[in-house]
């Protein structure tokens, strides 16, 4: 029998794929499959790829250049590396080729979240379960944006810690250097700087009086200010941070945004992480292990953040999955003491015995030998636009229930090229499809407008006191809404406006007249009464 230790004699013959392969072709699956459109569901995907064409051209944005509302005034891109490489993508492979890349990156994140629960002390069964079900928890935000890029560095940065703390390696010196690309990819580095400040106080805590503990609780204090001062090498500066701390605390927008409020376990996107969190109930009062204080504060501090907030879910997974991998050893004896009596507990220990032996050739299984080879096949495959829509390998598009296609067509051919007033989920695709070139009245960019502008656009949707007011400031040309909501009823009826397009995704409605007299209108007004733009 191989022992759980014995790495020599369980390696396995290199041409065999590990379960790590097996995790990775899954994710990998699933995310092309969902590729095929729901990848590409997110509002900001598409102006995420224009400020990408704008990064090559002239440099990271200052100012907005996408809204005739905000046309200059100063906006930030937090993630301007990352839309420079989509920006390439697209013009070269379409929206195939940014799935392909998303799909990889997210195979890649929860392979080496195997690896890491794996380290943790789980068999190959629990880490593999636990792997999935964290991949469960992130699955909606499974989007092309630089955010999955963001999953991966956290990954990265949670597992240096890890290992500095169980062991002493010092994979975590390489975080401040991970700090400086992850600060011009995503403003998600705030989360990794959480992580290792929770490493500080964790090992501050759990440290006993040797010297290698204090050497450990000095090592994480220096990574951290080298952390946060390689923070500040990007192109804005501390104004980055100001950004970030305009989102996070005083833009007081939070409210209106779905992915900030807390979870809705009514939902079925909320499901795996209630399974999660009843595992780490089960878990923490069956096992026989107790968690260290280190481990305990990261755990109780992400899962916080994901009861908070819907988009910190899979960061919180991530955390948790290890955490929780180290209570398994003892579940299997702890359930077969209980069980063992009504005369169950023999075939618990023979699949004790047998995820022992299978746990020991995977931990000797270190080469991503065939994750690496499906990566550069699946890469080949797109860049030769081969398509494989069985496996959404080269199938990727945008949906037209989702996104208005028909209706921008139209829009494109209209002569006319006066002010839209569009739905916010549909500004980026305006910004990036509109030919020519068209400002939008709003996007998803919301630190940019604000709390007051986004009320009055949700009250226009409604056909309340601030359409007119925004009517009579921008004299709008064209409207861009969904169907069914009382602005488009009520335009639609009346003889002021003509109906260019309509389908069950997207009305597009032109003003037959123009009024010629609207800076006349508006000095008089004096600017548009409850709204401020």
């Amino acid at each position: 029998m191989h022992s759980v230790t014995d790495d020599r004699d369980s390696r396995p013959a290199w041409f065999v794929p590990s379960v790590a392969d097996l995790v990775f072709l899954a994710v990998l699956l699933a995310a092309l499959r969902l590729g095929r459109t729901a990848l590409l569901n997110d509002p900001g995907t598409p102006w995420h790829i224009r400020v990408g064409e704008l990064v090559w051209q002239s440099g990271p944005p200052h100012e907005d250049q996408f809204s005739f509302t905000r046309a200059g005034e100063p906006w930030i891109s937090q993630a301007w590396l990352c839309d420079a490489a989509l920006a390439v993508i697209y013009e070269r492979w379409s929206w195939s080729g940014l799935v392909t890349a998303a799909a990889l990156v997210l195979a890649w994140t929860y392979r080496t979240l195997f690896r890491t629960v794996l380290a943790s002390g789980a068999n190959v069964a629990w880490a593999a379960g636990l792997t999935l079900l964290a991949a469960g928890c992130g699955a909606a935000h499974w989007l092309v944006r630089s955010h999955l890029l963001s999953l991966l560095l956290f990954l990265l940065t949670w597992n240096w810690c890890l290992q500095y703390h169980r062991n002493g390696r010092r994979g975590i010196w390489a975080i401040p250097l991970v700090v400086v690309l992850w600060c011009n990819v995503h403003g998600g580095f705030l989360a990794g700087l959480i992580v290792v400040g929770c490493s500080l106080v964790g090992e501050a805590i759990t440290a006993a009086r040797a010297a290698a503990s204090r050497r450990r609780v000095l090592g994480c204090a220096s990574v951290l200010v080298f952390a946060c001062l390689a923070t500040l090498v990007n192109p804005y500066g501390w104004k980055l941070h100001e950004h970030l701390r305009a989102i996070l605390f005083s833009s007081h927008i939070r409210d209106l945004i779905d992915e900030w409020r807390s979870p809705d376990f009514q939902a079925a996107d909320s499901r795996p992480l209630e399974a999660m969190l009843l595992l780490s109930l089960i878990l923490l009062a069956t096992g026989r292990r107790r968690l260290t204080l280190f481990s305990l504060l990261h755990l109780v501090v992400w899962l916080h953040f994901g009861l908070q907030a819907i988009r910190q879910v899979a960061l919180a997974a991530i955390v948790a999955a290890p955490v929780l991998g180290e209570l398994t050893p003892e579940f299997g004896a702890s359930l077969r003491d209980q069980i063992g009596r009504l005369g169950s507990g023999r075939w618990l220990d023979s699949l004790a015995r047998r995820a022992n032996e299978w746990t020991a050739e995977e931990r000797a299984a270190r080469w991503p030998i065939w994750s690496t080879v499906i990566s550069i096949l699946l890469a080949a495959a797109t860049v030769l636009r081969l398509s494989v829509p069985a496996l959404g390998i080269g199938a990727a598009r945008l949906s037209e229930v989702r996104w208005p296609i028909r209706a921008v067509e139209e829009l494109n051919r209209h002569p006319g090229t006066g002010p839209v007033f569009n739905d916010l989920n549909w500004g980026g695709y305006l910004i990036l499809q509109s030919d020519p070139p068209r400002l939008v009245f709003v996007d998803d960019r919301f630190e940019l407008y604000g709390r007051e502008f986004l009320v009055a656009y949700l009250d226009a949707l409604q056909y309340g006191p601030a359409w007119h007011a925004l009517a009579a400031r921008h004299q709008f040309e064209f409207v861009l809404v969904r169907p069914g909501l009382p602005l488009e009823r009520l335009l639609r009826e009346s003889s002021d406006w003509e109906t260019l397009h309509a389908d069950d995704t997207a009305v597009l409605l032109h003003r037959r007249m123009v009024p010629r007299l609207a800076a006349a209108d508006r000095d008089s007004r004096g600017g548009s009464a409850g709204f401020a733009d």
